[in-house]
C-alpha cells in the first residue's frame, strides 16, 4: 500500500495461491484482477474484468522469470507466498528472502536444523513442493486443507496445520509417518490436521487455538511430544485417540519451547 493506491489479494482458502487482487487509486474505481495458476499456485497469466490478458510469464524451474510476454500491469506474486522485490531480484517469503536463480533461501532457516540439515535449501522438486513461508516444504498443504473443510470464521488467517509433519526430514516424523502407513492413515487425513490461527492476533475472539507462528510447534519440542504421545500405539484406534488428545491440546493453546 502507497498513499492514494492499494492492492487488495485473494487466496484459495487453506493456501497462498492467488485467486484475485482488488487495485484502488484514491479518487478513481476499483479494478479487479483475476489470477491464472499452475498446479502449484504459480501465477501464468492475470486478466482484468473484462477477461483480457494484462500480465502473462514463463518461469525457469526455480521460479524465475524466464519470459515476460505480457507485462501491462506490475504483477509480483511468484511461488505460492512469494513477493518478488524488483530491486534485488530476490523472492520475500514470510521469514526470509529466495533467490530464484539458484533455487536457495539466502539466510539460514531461522528453525535451525529443526527445520533439516539443508539451512538453506527450498524444496526438493519446485514442481510439487512448496514452501510459503520459508519454514518447511510442503505438496500436501492443500490436501490436508481439503479434508479439514471450512476454515474457522471471524478471525484472521488461517492455516492448515499437519499434527505429524507430512515432509519432514526429522527421523521423529519419519518414524511416524511409516507408522501411520503401516496403520493405514494417510497423513493427509482430517485427523493428523488442525486449523490454526497463522499469529495469536489472528484466532476468532474466544479462542485459545495454538498460533501457527511463534509458538514453537515446527520445533524439537513440539516433534518430541508428538512423537512421545504416538510412538509407543501400535492400533489404528489407540493411534487416532493420540492424534486427537494432540489436536485438543493445539485446540486449548499449548505451546512448545523453541531452541534458540
Amino acid at each position: 500500500e502507497t498513499p492514494g493506491q492499494s492492492i487488495l489479494y485473494l487466496y484459495e482458502p487453506g493456501s497462498y495461491a492467488p485467486l484475485a487482487r482488488v487495485d484502488q487509486v484514491e479518487g478513481e474505481g476499483q479494478k479487479v484482477y483475476y489470477f491464472h495458476t499452475d498446479q502449484i499456485g504459480t501465477p501464468l497469466e492475470l486478466t482484468d474484468s473484462d477477461g483480457k490478458i494484462v500480465w502473462q510469464a514463463t518461469y525457469r524451474s526455480w521460479g524465475e522469470i524466464e519470459q515476460l510476454t505480457v507485462n501491462q500491469v506490475m504483477q509480483h506474486m511468484r511461488f505460492q507466498g512469494q513477493y518478488c522485490d524488483l530491486e534485488t531480484g530476490l523472492h520475500y517469503n514470510a521469514y526470509r528472502y529466495y533467490d530464484p536463480q539458484v533455487g536457495r533461501f539466502v539466510t539460514q532457516d531461522p528453525l535451525s536444523i529443526d527445520g533439516g540439515m539443508n539451512l538453506y535449501g527450498y524444496a526438493l522438486n519446485p514442481i510439487l513442493w512448496l514452501d510459503p513461508l520459508g519454514l518447511s516444504c510442503g505438496s500436501d498443504a492443500k490436501k490436508l486443507a481439503d479434508s479439514l473443510g471450512s476454515k474457522p470464521v471471524g478471525g484472521g488467517q488461517y492455516d492448515a496445520h499437519h499434527i505429524i509433519m507430512s515432509n519432514s526430514k526429522d527421523a521423529r516424523m519419519i518414524a511416524l509417518r511409516k507408522q501411520m502407513k503401516e496403520l493405514g492413515i494417510d497423513i493427509n487425513n482430517r485427523k493428523n490436521g488442525i486449523w490454526l490461527p497463522n499469529t495469536e492476533s489472528a484466532r476468532v475472539p474466544g479462542t485459545l487455538t495454538t498460533p501457527h507462528k511463534g509458538a514453537g510447534i515446527h520445533g524439537n519440542a513440539y516433534k518430541q511430544h508428538v512423537y512421545d504421545t504416538l510412538a509407543g500405539r501400535t492400533t489404528k484406534k489407540d493411534f487416532l485417540s493420540g492424534l486427537a488428545e494432540l489436536k485438543e491440546q493445539l485446540n486449548s493453546g499449548k505451546t512448545f519451547a523453541v531452541r534458540r
